[in-house]
């Protein structure tokens, strides 16, 4: 057990920080790695608000960096979002960060069916529909699916 509360909290404050110097965190993320770590739930809830005072510890830049990082991987408005709620990032928050980027989801969408499928054409139905699942699963809307591949006749 710890000796004191500061002493405590120095330690919740340690791992946090070396959690945080490998990667952002959301501060759901970060609260769950430190009760995994044995540390009270209390003292831990008192740490990471002394965090996000101190702007080591940040939702919204989460967010911003997490949409950067999966729109570079290939992945669409929809998937990324459903990724950040499941990170606890807040919907407004998740939703700004993707606002962002919202003129450019037909530019990533077209590079990503470029590198998936090159140049060849699309000859038949059947090659349509298997590219718009592919669209599809990794996160873009429906709508820019449709314009994308079936509004170009």
């Amino acid at each position: 057990m710890f000796a004191t509360e500061l002493e405590q909290r120095a330690d919740i404050e340690q791992a946090a920080v070396r959690i945080l110097s490998q990667s952002e965190q959301t501060v759901r993320q970060m609260r769950i790695k430190l009760l995994k770590k044995g540390f009270d739930a209390e003292e831990i809830d008192v740490v990471l608000q002394d965090l996000q005072r101190q702007n080591l510890l940040s939702d919204e830049r989460f967010a911003g960096q997490y949409v950067a990082f999966r729109i570079n991987r290939g992945f669409g408005p929809v998937r990324i979002e459903q990724e950040m709620r499941e990170k606890g990032v807040a919907d407004d928050l998740a939703e700004q960060a993707l606002d962002e980027y919202a003129g450019q989801w037909p530019d990533v969408m077209a590079k990503v069916l470029h590198k998936k499928f090159g140049n060849a054409p699309v000859l038949n139905f059947a090659e349509r529909a298997r590219r718009a699942r592919f669209l599809e699963y990794r996160g873009f809307p429906a709508s820019l699916i449709r314009q994308q591949l079936f509004n170009d006749d």
